[in-house]
């Protein structure tokens, strides 16, 4: 199995609307992947996206869904839209969380499991 060059591929990103995952979005568009399919929980946070990223490389084919990614029907509904452009070739998670930063060390083991089943269910 070979990889799709960018210009050919489809980004997934989920919790996408500002930050780490927009940028990260956006920057993708620059360098040439054609089709972007972001996620997050707010409608306007996600036009905002589109447009932020529409304005940095226009003719981006850019979808939004909304929904919380940690729910199943919300990350298979991005990920059909993913694969009505003929993706995903690249994903990306970028869901913060809701918990506030802190050291490692102050984590406890209810806090930890509750962060992996987030970014690795979502």
């Amino acid at each position: 199995m070979s990889a799709r060059p960018f210009g050919d591929s489809t980004a997934l990103l989920m919790g996408a609307t500002s930050g780490m995952g927009l940028e990260i979005a956006a920057q993708l568009a620059e360098v040439g992947v054609p089709k972007i399919v972001l996620n997050g929980r707010s409608d306007a946070r996600g036009a905002a996206a589109v447009a932020a990223i529409s304005a940095r490389a226009p003719g981006t084919r850019i979808e939004f869904v909304a929904g919380d990614a940690s729910r199943p029907d919300i990350a298979q509904r991005a990920v059909a839209v993913a694969s009505n452009f003929g993706g995903p070739d690249i994903l990306v998670n970028a869901v913060p969380g809701d918990s506030a930063p802190r050291p490692f060390a102050q984590l406890d083991l209810a806090g930890f499991a509750s962060l992996i089943d987030l970014h690795l269910g979502s």
